[in-house]
């Protein structure tokens, strides 16, 4: 690695004019709904394989009681809902973004520890997705 020294007396540091070309930039709609959508899938395979994965690891097949399943169930039918989130985003990205964010909160809440990974992967999908919707809101105007 080589440290580059600029040959003029110019200050090192912080550039202003750098940083209004990166406010300023936008974001292609099409580049952050793939990667929402990849975040919100990780999140509900994550959240339906780690949901049974965790059961078994914390209690013995023959412990296993219908009432300590509920909160797997729970986890498993929101980590599906995730996925189609993923998908509805296709179609109509201000439904699925809803969606996801439900279900996220949802998972997070009522999860357990599957939920609250898928959870928080699914939280960084829906403000990923707002991304479009955030723009045409927050741009400065000069």
């Amino acid at each position: 690695m080589r440290l580059v020294i600029p040959s003029d007396n110019r200050k090192i540091g912080f550039n202003s004019l750098h940083a209004w070309r990166i406010i300023s930039m936008k974001v292609k709609a099409n580049q952050v709904t793939q990667s929402a959508r990849q975040l919100l899938i990780v999140g509900g395979l994550l959240t339906i394989g780690l949901a049974p994965l965790l059961l078994l690891l914390r209690t013995p097949i023959a412990d296993i009681q219908l009432s300590s399943l509920t909160g797997e169930a729970i986890a498993i039918v929101l980590g599906l809902i995730l996925i189609f989130a993923a998908r509805q985003t296709q179609e109509s990205l201000l439904t699925g973004v809803l969606l996801a964010l439900v279900a996220s909160s949802a998972l997070m809440v009522l999860g357990g520890m599957a939920g609250l990974i898928g959870g928080l992967f699914g939280i960084v999908g829906v403000i990923v997705a707002s991304v479009p919707f955030l723009q045409n809101y927050l741009t400065w105007k000069t």
